[in-house]
């Protein structure tokens, strides 16, 4: 008896019921519950023409769709938002840029022109889910290869 095994454990998705997952299946029944209230409310509430009732519905339930199954950076959008907001909150790093005299010769006065400028500021933002996802990629390709 052959039993097939996934070897990338990184993909491997949690099925509960039909491919969905757990977060997927808990969204699909919020989106269900705010559609079917949006649509009782505007059809018999404000007596909105069917057509209208529809579009405002699917208005209101696509925010909660998109939180629930479109992932960014193989992260649900909760998990994104929170490593964002982590990065925002860690310090900023400075460095001072460096410019050199253009001169081929080398002449004083080039130096004295570059040593007299303001020293300029820039500001750098180190992004941890690029550096994440750049460090899965490489391993994934470096496994390939092996």
């Amino acid at each position: 008896m052959n039993i097939p095994i996934n070897r990338n454990m990184d993909e491997y998705k949690d099925d509960v019921y039909k491919g969905l997952n757990l977060y997927q299946i808990i969204f699909s029944g919020l989106v269900l519950g705010i559609g079917v209230a949006s649509f009782v409310v505007v059809k018999y509430l404000f007596h909105v023409p069917m057509m209208l009732t529809v579009m405002v519905t699917a208005i209101v339930t696509m925010p909660v769709a998109f939180v629930g199954f479109i992932p960014i950076c193989r992260m649900s959008v909760p998990e994104y938002l929170k490593k964002r907001k982590r990065i925002i909150q860690n310090s900023i790093f400075v460095y001072e840029t460096i410019s050199y005299p253009c001169d081929t010769a080398g002449t004083r006065e080039a130096h004295k022109r570059t040593k007299h400028r303001k020293k300029q500021e820039k500001q750098v933002y180190f992004d941890d889910l690029y550096l994440e996802s750049l460090q899965k990629t490489e391993k994934r390709e470096s496994e390939q290869s092996v």
